[in-house]
């Protein structure tokens, strides 16, 4: 069998959860905004409304601002001209980082093996089939309507540069494989919904069309982000269901 090489992007697809900062064409890029006590007396609707008296307003995330995130991960499918892997399931957490990034986002995910081999993958701290990512962060952006419904994606990227040796290959495979992943060039986009609506949950997903993303950038940006490679080629990610929950109300408006 073929020595594995890289595995990388697999882990870009817990998102968990948001990216090299990215130009929009928008005016106002999409951000988070929360729910806060207003000194004026008066609420918002779709803000909090049970407590009239003191009012609630949007209000934008302060730079830096942190308000912690986790998700729950389903089926997360990688795919490539030859070779795929798959994992059964996952979770991810995280913190945004002001009104329009996230930082520090660990993914877990379980139950990963290529595809017809009987090859389990997993990081070298984890038990079989579970792969543990780097830290990650990502950047919200305007994306087009033909590639996600709510026009909007968060770009997820590892927070630190340079290859980073995070899983290994077990049963059947080449035991001494290692799968790496060049932090230098991936990058991959996902839709998060939904937008212009307050609440404590969302979703994030990532599509593929073969081995390319659906969603390939930003609106208004210069380079592609349609470069995961594993198995030595291009690759596709798929993920079609990470369920988001916030620690507190929150919104993405734009």
């Amino acid at each position: 069998m073929r020595q594995m090489r890289r595995l990388g992007p697999l882990l870009l697809a817990a998102c968990a959860l948001g990216a090299v900062a990215v130009a929009t064409a928008q005016a106002t890029p999409p951000s988070f905004y929360n729910c806060v006590r207003s000194n004026s007396g008066g609420w918002e609707p779709g803000c909090l409304t049970q407590n009239r008296g003191g009012g609630y307003e949007r209000t934008l995330l302060a730079p830096d601002e942190k308000v912690t995130f986790s998700s729950k991960i389903g089926t997360t499918e990688l795919v490539g001209g030859e070779l795929a892997a798959k994992c059964t399931g996952g979770s991810a957490a995280g913190d945004t980082n002001g009104p329009t990034e996230v930082v520090k986002i660990v993914a877990k995910l379980t139950g990963c093996e290529l595809v017809g081999l009987g090859c389990k993958i997993k990081s070298p701290s984890g038990a079989a089939g579970e792969v543990v990512s780097v830290n990650l962060k990502g950047k919200l952006g305007a994306v087009a309507e033909a590639e996600a419904k709510s026009k909007t994606g968060l770009s997820l990227e590892p927070e630190s540069s340079g290859s980073t040796e995070f899983a290994t290959l077990e049963g059947t495979c080449i035991a001494t494989s290692h799968v790496t992943f060049k932090t230098t060039t991936s990058r991959i986009i996902g839709e998060i919904a939904p937008v212009n609506t307050f609440g404590t949950t969302g979703e994030l997903i990532f599509k593929r069309s073969g081995t390319a993303q659906v969603i390939k950038t930003f609106e208004g940006a210069s380079e592609t982000n349609d470069n995961l490679e594993a198995f030595g080629s291009k690759v596709g990610l798929e993920q079609l269901t990470d369920n988001l929950t916030y620690a507190e109300m929150l919104e993405i408006l734009w």
